[in-house]
Order: structure tokens, then sequence, then C-alpha cells
């Protein structure tokens, strides 16, 4: 872990997320030219670009799921190849169903495999994990600083068909990378043990030791009631045989029930040696996911869904709320690459302090959820273009800073082989806000006539999620 493969694995997941999630990160761009191409309402216009987040969260614990049987570079080439494709075919249709299925759903579950790369930076890095995750996540922010100006030029150009073909042309440069993504056979090995998970320090997990003294309990109970036979001869062979195996049967013992009890917290530890008393052949009953019963699972899912939310939000309507204020559509658009600028110098900032355990993650989470909010009520409360190239800046440093910290969380929080699973329940909890933005949206552009009132909400929510946060942060002092 923490070699120099380990580095080229984090530039390859930086890789494939800069051309997978080019298309998510231009939605604003896409929003108004299916607006104006289609003549739909806003309401109608953000269907499809809702439908890829929701798509994207309920792939996601699909994809953490297959992860625990197939190679997540395989999970990962075969998205990188339908992800182009989905897009490319809507050169064929013209019409909102069409986009619906094939930029909606099929486009958004294919993301969801490439939330992957998450368990990738766990399995290669230990010590420097928030600095590779800062690197890793800066993809999708560098698509997000290149290819909305792009898309808007190859929009103009080409129209909005021509356009979609020739994204899913930049979208297949993610293969690439993603073959990349092989993994060697001791990451797993060296994973840290963690409160919550399975792993141990002397390699192995508790159930195999577990195992094994259930194994070394079943040999001793019977050599304990094998009888010789009546050949003196025998009898003495199985005098030496008992003797010896007894002796490697308490070395093994000793060399097994010391590390159980070293990994194990004390009641854990009775519970289990009271099992193993009562009967040495029972197995381990298999129940939900132990992280289910953990507050701060679910805290990290709620702060996951707002970033995700509010990330999504700001880039599929910041363009038409600054045009509606009078800002020209390539000052509009510029807005997207001044918030993907500021994302990008928050993630390798706000790894680098992390790692260095400058401050504490809660602190961080607080203090960037508190600037969000102030943003957005920036933003709503004024119309010139200054106010809103500072709200973006302000906005996209926040995202940075807080969305590369999840996963860190997570991995924090479960062992290597319950992360995939646990950050795609995570992500799965987005798919709730993500079903209302299209109504959201269409009540206050198409219904109040502004997007005022909706940043003014965004940021009351930002402000109770930075109290819970500032709560987090008492209780671990």
């Amino acid at each position: 872990m923490d070699s120099a493969k380990s580095w080229v694995v984090a530039a390859a997941c930086c890789w494939v997320n800069v051309f997978s999630y080019a298309v998510f990160r231009s939605t604003a761009v896409l929003f108004v030219n299916i607006v104006q191409s289609l003549g739909m309402t806003r309401e109608e216009a953000s269907w499809p670009i809702s439908l890829m987040g929701i798509f994207y969260c309920l792939s996601a614990p699909v994809a953490g799921n297959l992860a625990k049987h197939v190679a997540i570079w395989k999970l990962t080439v075969c998205a990188s190849l339908v992800a182009p494709l989905s897009l490319a075919v809507c050169f064929f249709g013209n019409s909102m169903p069409f986009l619906v299925v094939f930029l909606g759903i099929l486009h958004g579950t294919s993301l969801g495999f490439f939330s992957l790369f998450n368990a990738v930076i766990g399995q290669h890095f230990s010590r420097y994990r928030a600095i590779a995750s800062g690197i890793a996540s800066s993809g999708y922010t560098i698509g997000g600083l290149i290819f909305p100006p792009v898309f808007q030029v190859l929009f103009d150009e080409y129209g909005l068909r021509g356009g979609l073909l020739l994204c899913g042309a930049i979208a297949s440069h993610a293969l690439g990378g993603a073959l990349l993504y092989r993994l060697p056979p001791v990451a797993y090995k060296h994973f840290p043990s963690t409160t919550n998970g399975t792993s141990t320090k002397n390699g192995g997990t508790r159930e195999t030791k577990a195992e094994n003294l259930r194994l070394v309990l079943s040999c001793a109970e019977e050599m304990e009631h094998s009888t010789p036979d009546d050949n003196s001869g025998s009898k003495e062979i199985g005098d030496q045989d008992i003797q010896l195996n007894s002796r490697r049967s308490l070395y093994f013992l000793n060399h097994t029930i010391q590390p159980l009890s070293e990994n194990m917290p004390s009641e854990k530890s009775n519970t289990i040696d009271a099992k193993f008393k009562s009967s040495g052949r029972k197995f381990f009953k298999i129940t939900l996911p132990s992280f289910f019963g953990l507050p701060m699972f679910y805290l990290i899912a709620l702060s996951y869904a707002q970033i995700l939310f509010n990330m999504s939000t700001y880039l599929t309507v910041i363009v038409d709320f600054a045009t509606d204020r009078g800002v020209s559509k390539w000052d509009a658009v510029l807005l997207l690459a001044i918030y993907g600028v500021a994302d990008v110098a928050s993630r390798f900032g706000s790894g680098w302090i992390s790692d260095k355990k400058c401050i504490k993650r809660s602190a961080v989470m607080s203090l960037h959820f508190l600037l969000w909010a102030a943003s957005y009520f920036m933003l709503a409360s004024t119309t010139h273009y200054t106010f809103q190239v500072v709200s973006a800046i302000t906005a996209g440093w926040s995202n940075g800073a807080t969305s590369m910290l999840v996963p860190i969380l997570v991995m924090e929080l479960v062992d290597a082989q319950q992360f995939s699973l646990c950050f795609g329940f995570v992500t799965l909890i987005i798919v709730l806000p993500f079903s209302v933005r299209p109504v959201m949206i269409g009540f206050f552009r198409d219904t109040l006539g502004d997007y005022q009132g909706m940043f003014m909400l965004l940021g009351v929510c930002l402000s109770l999620s930075a109290l819970l946060w500032m709560w987090v942060l008492v209780r671990e002092r």
C-alpha cells in the first residue's frame, strides 16, 4: 500500500472520472440546450438529468454488492463501454422519452459503477488515503472545468443530437484508465483494522481464526475419546502421536487465542468465548450489515445526499439563473469553470490538511457546510456578477472539501470488505431528494419565476447540517 503503483492507480481513477462524469458535470449546459431545442418547461427538461442522478444512486449499491464477487476493474470496464454508448444513441432520438431512457436511466446506471473508485483507493492507500482520494475525485471536477464550454461549442455547432453523439465519443476515453484498476494480491491483507471492522493486524480475519480454533477443539475431542487397539506396538505409536498432536494443539491455541483477545472488544470476546465453550462446532450467523446500527452512518449518508444534491442542482440551474439576471451566456458558462477551479484546489488542499490531522474531520465538515450556506444566501440576495463569482468560488471550495471526505469517513467506519456495500447504501439515500428536484425547479422557476427561493431553502438545509457536525465535534472532545 502507498506504493508507486498505488499513485498510478490514483491517477487512473482521476482519468476515469474526468471523462465518465463529463456530461454529469456539464448538466447546466445540457439543461439549457434541452429547453431551447425541444421547447420544454424547466420541470420537464430537468427530468432526464434528475433521473441520471437517481439511477446513479440506485446502481451504486448494486455495484458495491457485485464488487464482492466480480473484480472491480471488470465492472468499471463494462461501465466505460455502456456509458458512452448510451450518450451516442441519443443521436437517433429527438423526444423526451428517448432522453429519459438512454440519457437518464441507462447513462445514470452506468455512472453508479464508477463510484467503485473509492474502494480502489481504500485498497491501495492507508497513510495518504485522503490525498489519494482527493486526486481521484478531482477527476470529475477537472472534467467540470474543461467540458462545459466544450459541450456548449458542440451544441452550438451540431445541435443537441450531434452534440450528444460527440459527448459519447469523449466519454469513451475513460476505458483506458479503467484497465489500470487491477489490484495487487496483497491489497486486502494490509488494510488497517478498524473499530467496527473484522480485519486483524496479524493478517486474516477474526472469522478465519475462529474457524481454526473450532478445528483445533474438534481434533482435541477426537483424540480424547479415541482408544488404541490391543497391539502394543500400535499403542506405543498412538501415544506418541497423541503427545505430539497435543503439543501442536497447545502451541496453535496459544497463538490463535492471543490475536483474538487483542483485536476484539472485551464484551464481544467474552460472548464468543462462551459460544466456543458451549459448542465448538457452531458457526456465526449472518445478519444485516453492522453499519446499519451506527448513528454515524446516517449522518454521513445525510451529508453526502446534501453534497451531491447541492452540487448537481447548482450545476444544473446556474447558467439559467445567471442569464435570468442579465449575464451573457458565455459569462454564465464561465461560472462553471470558476466553480471547478475552486473545487479542484479544495480537494488537494483539504486532503493534505486532513492527512496531517491539523483539524478534525467533523470540524472541516461543519465549517464548509456553513460557508456553502453563506454562498447560497449571497447568490439569492444579489444580482451583480461579481457576487456570483464569489459565490461560485465559495460553493466550489466547500463542495470539494466535503465530498472528498465522505469516502474517508466511510473507510474509517467499516473495513475493506464492507466498504463498497456501505458506500453504495450511502449513495442510495440520495434518491429521495433527486426525485423531488424536477418539481422543485419547476415550482420556483416556472411558477414563481425565479430561483431565489430555492437557493434560500438550500442554504437553510446546509446550515442545519453544519449544526449536526458541530454537535459531533463537541462529542469527540
